[in-house]
């Protein structure tokens, strides 16, 4: 969706329509685990926006490609699309990205103790009891 220009306004218009606050897309790299929060918080504060502009999106390619009659590419990126539109409506997606918006919280906290420039090998194991006790 950031490649595009015109996706991304049509985005902002959504976000408008939701009178939420118009923020850019927030992506999760596998290789930073600290992003996974933000990235969840993100998504579920986006949930009407990022549903209606999907939506949208779906709808106006189901008509192109109606109009141009299926292209490869426009249908594996139609799938795409259509992938994301069912989980965004699916109530079980949302109350597992509510579930990961609880309990990333605490694997954070811990996570950057982890990666404190300072020898902290000592507090670990207690942070980490703590950690497996409130699980």
């Amino acid at each position: 969706m950031e490649k595009s220009t015109n996706r991304m306004h049509a985005f902002i218009h959504w976000q408008e329509e939701a009178s939420v606050d118009i923020t850019k897309v927030c992506k999760h790299g596998s290789t930073r685990w600290l992003s996974l929060g933000k990235t969840t918080k993100w998504v579920l504060k986006q949930w009407d926006p990022l549903t209606a502009f999907f939506k949208t999106e779906c709808e106006e390619e189901k008509s192109a490609s109606k109009e141009v009659n299926a292209i490869q590419n426009v249908e594996a990126s139609h799938s795409r699309k259509q992938r994301v539109l069912e989980n965004l409506r699916s109530r079980t997606f949302k109350l597992n990205l509510l579930f990961l918006d609880f309990i990333i919280p605490f694997f954070d906290r811990v996570n950057l103790k982890l990666q404190s420039e300072q020898p902290m090998i000592h507090k670990q194991a207690a942070q980490l009891k703590s950690l497996s006790s409130r699980l």
